[in-house]
């Protein structure tokens, strides 16, 4: 696996995929952290910092993560929602193997 950050362009199995500022910020944080995790809040304050109160949270990630997935699809990636028993959702960013 191969991340460009500068022009948000990851390379996977061969394959290239274009991603958007949006998705090119929480997959770098995903990989930035050891985890791999983030939570709701770590995403919506990386994506929109002091702003992030105003933004309806729970719908504006999902709709990310879910993009971002959709982009991930045919590569070892996976972005897996965890149920921690808690109401802040919990993200993590597996490799798989195929």
């Amino acid at each position: 696996m191969k991340w460009d950050y500068n022009n948000n362009k990851l390379e996977v199995d061969g394959l290239i995929i274009k991603l958007t500022d949006i998705q090119a910020d929480i997959l770098s944080y995903f990989l930035s952290k050891k985890t791999r995790t983030a939570t709701r809040d770590q995403l919506m304050s990386i994506l929109y910092g002091n702003e992030a109160i105003n933004i309806p949270q729970e719908r504006i990630i999902k709709v990310h993560i879910r993009r971002l997935r959709k982009r991930l699809k045919n590569t070892m990636l996976r972005i897996e929602c965890l149920n921690t028993g808690k109401a802040a959702k919990l993200y993590k960013l597996k490799r798989i193997d195929k």
